[in-house]
């Protein structure tokens, strides 16, 4: 009896070693593949707003990020004001899973910057900023890779 059970083990072994081997490599390793961030310039449509950035030769590197944002300032008991204002952002690394995730921090203000890079595309951004003086902008893009 235990033979049998012992053929029966092998032959499953053999068979799920077969499958693993036949499965393309990012369906064994369980992620989806990767396209990393294309250098270039990226732009939001100009319909929806201005926001521009670069990302560096290798892909590595996003650079000279700026928006401009609707800024809400004020709140009781001041009166609430809106404001379209310029922002920009560090040099930030871009991770080998294609996301961006920084905070940007100092002594009146703060800022998050999140984004997914997909080949030639900057998907899911997101961008908040909050300072002095009761002052938030919150915005959520995404931008194309621009020329050649």
């Amino acid at each position: 009896m235990p033979s049998v059970h012992l053929r029966l083990v092998t032959a499953l072994a053999a068979t799920a070693l077969a499958a693993s081997l036949t499965a393309p490599a990012s369906a064994t390793a369980g992620e989806a593949s990767v396209r990393r961030a294309v250098p270039g310039t990226y732009k939001m449509k100009p319909s929806k707003g201005q926001l521009s950035f670069k990302v560096t030769r290798k892909g590595t590197y996003m650079k000279h990020w700026k928006a401009l944002l609707l800024t809400r300032c004020g709140g009781y008991p001041s009166p609430i004001t809106y404001q379209w204002l310029w922002y920009d952002f560090p040099t930030t690394k871009i991770k080998r899973s294609g996301w961006v995730r920084r905070t940007w921090k100092k002594d009146d203000f703060r800022m998050k910057l999140r984004v997914k890079f997909v080949g030639k595309r900057a998907k899911r951004g997101y961008t908040a900023y909050s300072g002095p003086g009761q002052c938030v902008a919150v915005r959520k893009w995404t931008a194309r890779r621009v020329g050649k």
